[in-house]
């Protein structure tokens, strides 16, 4: 069983245990960022306010737009740069100690799933919790309060929907016991992928049927069991490709490949290139060789994301008035104990900026997206 604790070691590991402000959760907006490739032992959140950035992850290149979102599992090699003269980006990073390996992996590949309502309102809960970030006086239980009530639905969603958009997939439900069982499956495959597994180990090991097991690695992953094993097996020595001096035969056999030979052979399949071609071109891409880039600032909402923030230090009820600048609005979240509150800003658009209510509430806030 592979031990995750050693790639602590490795010189492109960066740890996601320092939080700053908040225990174990580090918020940072950066313009014009680049990421030479890293990986950390918890998850990363990347969040696009503004242009666009070009994510490389899993070998699969992609490009994250304003408004997008796209998550990194631990120990997954990723870089990003913008590709925007103008861009700017929040990464949020999760200390491994906040996240559970039995719920899943929830790397995205963003362009497959972005449309989807699930995703749209996974990514206003992000957006939402950067802003309680960097709002003065927010503590480190509300933090974890908002990443708890994220985090469960974000792992479900990602896990089951990266697998169904799988070109070579078919469709695997939406329900608790698929995600149950892609979890079983894919966790045992990513721990153990240095071990010797054959459908009878595996099977007997989840106590799944090895019938059914070939037959739902098959229909999820659009690989075979060996195939699927290959592909971890490949993706893990990534890490070791990059980070370290090992020999291709010493990593080839850390990593479960019985020879160099089938090493060489497996490799390609995936990255396109031999395991030693792969080192050459991405080493120096690394943090070994390249520094982190990005001016640090501060999030201006006025451009494209407000929030209108109302305290009510009466505990009578009163009326408020909100006005917005000319435009339309998309309201995306209100948050308020007066249910009917949300109801009536619910209904805002450019003919009804202004908005008197009566509430009886400490605190009303209201977060719009300029359109």
């Amino acid at each position: 069983m592979i031990d995750y604790l050693n790639y602590h070691k490795s010189p492109i590991f960066l740890s996601s245990r320092e939080g700053r402000g908040f225990d174990g959760l580090s918020f940072k907006t950066t313009r014009n960022t680049y990421h030479p490739f890293h990986f950390h032992d918890g998850v990363e959140i990347m969040y696009v306010h503004k242009g666009v950035i070009l994510v490389n992850a899993f070998n699969v290149v992609e490009t994250v737009k304003e408004g997008q979102f796209i998550v990194h599992d631990p120990y997954v090699i990723h870089s990003a740069e913008s590709i925007t003269s103008d861009t700017v980006v929040t990464c949020i990073n999760i200390s491994g100690e906040y996240i559970d390996e039995n719920d899943g992996l929830i790397s995205s590949i963003v362009q497959r799933v972005a449309d989807t309502k699930e995703y749209v309102r996974l990514r206003n809960d992000i957006l939402e919790w950067i802003y309680m970030g960097f709002m003065s006086g927010t503590t480190t239980d509300k933090m974890l309060w908002q990443m708890k009530k994220i985090f469960p639905s974000l792992q479900k969603f990602m896990s089951v929907a990266l697998l169904n958009t799988n070109e070579k997939s078919t469709v695997v439900q939406e329900g608790e016991k698929d995600h149950e069982r892609l979890t079983r499956i894919i966790n045992y495959l990513f721990n153990h992928h240095d071990e010797t597994i054959t459908l009878d180990s595996i099977s007997s090991e989840l106590y799944i049927s090895k019938y059914y097991l070939s037959h739902y690695i098959k229909r999820a992953f659009g690989y075979t069991m060996k195939q699927a094993l290959s592909y971890f097996r490949s993706e893990e020595s990534t890490i070791d490709l990059l980070g370290s001096k090992m020999a291709i035969g010493e990593i080839a056999s850390k990593h479960g490949f019985t020879s160099v030979r089938s090493y060489n052979e497996a490799f390609p399949r995936y990255y396109g290139i031999s395991p030693s071609e792969y080192r050459r071109r991405h080493q120096k891409e690394t943090v070994l060789f390249q520094d982190f880039v990005g001016e640090e600032v501060g999030l201006d909402f006025s451009d494209s994301e407000e929030k209108v923030v109302s305290n009510i230090h009466s505990n009578h009820e009163r009326s408020i008035t909100i006005n917005l600048p000319t435009g339309s609005y998309e309201v995306l979240s209100t948050e308020s104990e007066n249910e009917s509150i949300s109801k009536r800003i619910g209904h805002l658009n450019d003919k009804n900026r202004d908005i008197e209510m009566d509430c009886h509430c400490e605190e009303l806030i209201l977060r719009v997206k300029k359109q």
